[in-house]
This record gives structure tokens, sequence and C-alpha cells, in this order.
């Protein structure tokens, strides 16, 4: 697979009309580092069901979803959607890629325990409470260029863990990796602003 990010970004219609839209700033900085990232900027279902199917065929390793979101269901421009119904749509484009999650309170056990046993994907990673757009921005941002920095190709989990930590501790921004392990099934770690990262 490509080690490279495509984006699907549907938020409500307000936040379209005042450009209020994290993933084209996310691809912005990923092309000026030399990524090829994909963005779509989707309104209605079916174009949401296009970019799912467009994802899949990618070959593209990395799936960055930017909509609103609830301890139970994501919020896009053209309504609601469960994280059943989420799961229906795109578990079987997910074998061995990382799912990043920017969508308020969504990334939790709910949604991992749904989405990673039937997808078989590698982890979901992403903010388990509410986030201010400029923050969710500037954070994603900023890990994509601390992934990619050098030129690296993989994401491995040692990697990922000390980028989530570091980003913790500079934003104040609590996150969420979820994983599977053979032994434990679904396995969280939790960044939080008050100890830093610690297990469940």
């Amino acid at each position: 697979m490509l080690p490279e990010v495509f984006i699907i970004e549907s938020l409500r219609q307000k936040d379209h009309r005042k450009k209020r839209l994290e993933g084209d700033l996310i691809a912005q900085i990923l092309r000026l580092g030399g990524r090829n990232p994909i963005y779509n900027l989707v309104e209605s279902k079916d174009q949401f069901i296009e970019a799912i199917e467009q994802f899949g065929k990618s070959q593209y390793r990395y799936l960055h979803l930017s909509c609103h979101g609830s301890v139970d269901s994501f919020e896009f421009y053209f309504g609601q959607m469960t994280f059943e119904q989420f799961t229906d749509l795109v578990y079987d484009k997910l074998e061995n890629r990382r799912v990043f999650i920017s969508a308020c309170k969504a990334v939790n056990n709910h949604l991992a325990n749904l989405l990673i046993p039937r997808s078989k994907s590698y982890s979901v990673i992403g903010p388990y409470e509410p986030v201010r757009f400029d923050a969710a921005a500037i954070v994603w941002a900023s890990y994509y260029y601390l992934a990619f920095k050098n030129e690296r190709q993989i994401m491995d989990r040692k990697l990922i863990l000390r980028t989530l930590r570091d980003l913790t501790r500079l934003y104040q921004i609590n996150l969420n990796y979820y994983s599977i392990s053979r032994k434990e099934g679904v396995k969280l770690k939790q960044f939080n602003v008050s100890n830093k990262s610690a297990g469940r």
C-alpha cells in the first residue's frame, strides 16, 4: 500500500459556507511536504459513498475523516450516520489500514469495537472530546508532519505513540488510540492532558 493520506471531509452546511475546512488545510500541508494526499469535500451521501469506494481502490494506507460526531454517530453535511451504518459502508476497505477521525466524541469504545474487528484495520485514532476547528487543524497537520518527517514511509506503533504523546503535551488535546491485539482484542491507549499517556 501507498504511505499516503486519503481525506474525506463533510461538515455542516454553515461550516462549508464559512470555509471551516480542516481537511483542506491538512491536504495543503501534506502537499507542501512532498506528499500526495487525495482530498474529497462531500455534500451528499452518494458523494460520500463514492469517496469511500475511491479510497478502497486507491491503495492509500491512511484514511482521514473530518466531520462532526457524537458518542454513537457521525454528522455529515447530508445528515447523521450511526457507527453501525458507517461500519457497514467501510468495513471491507480498511484491512491493514489506519483510520484517523477528527470528530468530537466519536473515537470511543463503541466505534472501535464495531469497526476494528470487522474491518481488520490496524488502528483508529482521534479525540474523544469536543475540539475547536483551529485546534483540530493544527493537531492533525502537526501529526502528519511528524509522522512523515525525514521521508518516513511507515507509521509503526512506536512512532504513533510517541507522536500522540508529544501532541497531547504541546496542544493540551486528549486523544484515543485504539488498536488490535491478538491476545487482548481491541486495546485503548489514552493520551490525556492530566497524565499524558495512560493505559485503560
